[in-house]
């Protein structure tokens, strides 16, 4: 079994795959892997994770409302169980993307697209998110445990 690295190992295909079984029952997957990006593709739909290092520091209020403009027909809601700035996206008949700022620094995007609208995907978006955030701040903890 292979083990994923870099962006990949936020979101990590079996448990996106497993989130959405009934959706996509038989898919048949494909993964491309950037450095700051990772997509999980099948049949109609993918899922994307993708990972930005930013050097000024990153204002939530002042990212969320540009991505409001950038999407103005998306209803924006706040994801408030991570404890740090997060918002939802659902986009009509698109799907759902989901965009943290876990640190000043950096923002986590988790994106469901393709197989309907965000009623059909906003519950999988959201759970693979906080999957990644966890796995983020693990990751972060775990380096700043171990620098010298």
């Amino acid at each position: 079994m292979e083990v994923e690295r870099g962006v990949c190992a936020l979101v990590r295909l079996p448990e996106a795959a497993e989130a959405l079984k009934f959706l996509v029952p038989n898919a048949h997957w494909e993964t491309q892997r950037e450095a700051d990006q990772c997509k999980y593709r099948s049949e109609d739909g993918e899922v994307s994770v993708r990972l930005e290092h930013w050097d000024m520091d990153l204002d939530a209020d002042r990212e969320f409302a540009a991505l409001k403009g950038a999407f103005p027909d998306a209803k924006i809601r706040e994801l408030g169980d991570l404890n740090v700035p997060a918002v939802v996206l659902d986009i009509p008949g698109a799907g759902t993307e989901v965009f943290v700022i876990p640190d000043i620094h950096h923002y986590v995007m988790v994106s469901v697209l393709g197989w309907g609208g965000a009623r059909d995907v906003s519950k999988v978006a959201e759970q693979l998110a906080r999957a990644a955030v966890q796995r983020y701040e693990f990751a972060n903890t775990a380096t700043r445990n171990t620098e010298y």
